[in-house]
């Protein structure tokens, strides 16, 4: 039997199955090897982050009233930078996101990073995260995700 790799790709389409199975909505993601356009809130959420020069998003999606901005990564340093931006940045893009989504008002929302790889919560990129204010997403086997909220 092939071994599962535990890339972008796969926490990404993991990731979203998990937000949806937990009763979220996916509204937009950046699956890499496709493009980025698409339709609807996914184009209309790409035209935000491009037209303000925010970093695009791996993942956005609305769970049990939040807005979850999530960027998937193999190093935490990488995406630190990015995920302090949406923080910073969490009006403007509350506001979009409520303008243009047909979903309920979401007044929250949720600066993740998510760590490419197998892994546990003893690695170093998890206290990174932490020590940053954002919350951690990681996978403990093939398709199995956790997650670790901040607050």
């Amino acid at each position: 039997m092939a071994e599962i790799i535990v890339d972008q790709s796969h926490c990404n389409y993991h990731l979203c199955l998990w937000f949806e199975s937990q009763g979220g909505v996916i509204l937009f993601r950046d699956a890499g090897r496709v493009t980025r356009g698409g339709k609807g809130t996914q184009r209309k959420l790409l035209h935000l982050f491009e037209s303000t020069g925010l970093p695009i998003p791996d993942v956005v999606a609305i769970l049990k009233g939040n807005l979850y901005l999530v960027e998937i990564d193999s190093l935490t340093f990488k995406a630190i930078t990015s995920l302090g931006i949406y923080d910073k940045n969490k009006s403007l893009i509350l506001k979009y996101v409520n303008g243009v989504s047909e979903m309920p008002h979401v007044s929250k929302m949720r600066v993740t990073f998510c760590k490419v790889g197998v892994t546990d919560l003893t690695r170093r990129s998890y206290f990174q995260v932490l020590e940053h204010g954002f919350d951690y997403i990681y996978f403990d086997a093939p398709r199995s995700v956790k997650y670790v909220d901040f607050h």
